[in-house]
């Protein structure tokens, strides 16, 4: 009966899709592009109608459908009619239409490549498939985050070795940038079998005035001072020497405490434990590809969960 229902509902759905305005940012849209292909398409469609009137304890349950969360027929937090008109609603919505290169700065690292390499690959954003994409940035420090003080605020908070090597690219308003800081964790950097490549790591680009967000100022605030986008990470070891960012954080929960998710998340996470701001914001940029890891890991395809933090970096 239930499945009967939908379908009457889907007619009206494809109807009424093209009346859904198309405002507001990709981080937004992007959550009904469930398959991270950077489109909303009839393949997220059916994703999502697969599931109608599910509920936790279903088999068919998944909370990434539950879009619009609110209470349902049969429970709290049903994939119900309003998940379905965000998501037809959205048909046809692609992530290219929200970025602009002119005006933004990009939510992924880029590999060091060429300028006009880096710059092709951040006017298709996000052209993952070029092969150019490499973490995505998950934290943005904020207020007083020259590139000094950055590196020392790394240095007091777990993250003693900084570097200036140039291996990553970000793009800035019109142009591509190499990292500002480089700062990383003690480890056994020869990465034999009797050491350890295991490290938490973030690299990070001072803004320029503008944006760092897909379009428009930080956050939608007026006024964030001197700020750095940052790409924390885990860096797991693998036999015989190197080093890739884990597909799931392999460390048990007795352990980390609330790390969960790959280890972009984990990295997020810990930067958050070791900086411990008195306060914090919290905001979706979506920026949810999985990334391929090379080398010894080129099974592992991780990926961030979407969420940026904004930690304070006070004067000093």
């Amino acid at each position: 009966m239930r499945r009967l229902i939908l379908l009457s509902l889907l007619v009206l759905l494809i109807a009424a899709q093209s009346a859904h305005a198309d405002e507001g940012e990709w981080s937004d849209h992007g959550r009904a592009d469930f398959n991270d292909d950077c489109e909303v398409n009839v393949l997220d469609e059916q994703s999502i109608a697969y599931r109608y009137a599910t509920c936790p304890g279903d088999l068919l349950y998944d909370p990434l459908y539950d879009v619009v969360p609110r209470p349902g027929l049969w429970c709290e937090a049903e994939i119900n009619i309003a998940d379905l008109q965000f998501v037809f609603g959205r048909h046809g919505f692609r992530c290219i239409d929200w970025w602009d290169p002119e005006t933004s700065m990009g939510t992924y690292s880029l590999a060091a490549g060429s300028e006009t390499v880096c710059k092709s690959a951040a006017q298709f954003y996000p052209n993952i498939g070029s092969g150019n994409y490499v973490d995505p940035i998950s934290v943005v420090f904020y207020e007083n985050a020259s590139a000094s003080r950055l590196e020392q605020e790394a240095r007091a908070h777990g993250l003693p070795s900084v570097e200036h090597d140039g291996e990553q690219r970000f793009w800035e308003i019109k142009q591509c940038t190499f990292e500002d800081v480089d700062a990383r964790g003690d480890r056994g950097w020869t990465c034999a079998p009797t050491d350890s490549c295991e490290s938490w790591h973030f690299r990070a680009e001072v803004g320029a005035e503008g944006y760092a967000t897909q379009s428009g100022p930080i956050g939608g605030h007026v006024d964030w001072g001197t700020f750095a986008v940052a790409t924390p990470h885990f860096d797991d070891d693998c036999w015989p020497w190197g080093h890739f960012v884990p597909q799931v954080f392999p460390y048990p929960e007795e352990l980390y405490p609330g790390f969960s998710g790959s280890g972009f998340d984990a990295g997020r996470e810990w930067i958050k434990i070791q900086f411990n701001p008195s306060y914090m914001v919290v905001e979706y940029w979506g920026n949810r590809q999985s990334i391929r890891q090379g080398g010894c890991a080129q099974d592992q395809w991780p990926r961030s969960n979407g969420w940026a933090y904004f930690i304070p970096i006070e004067g000093g």
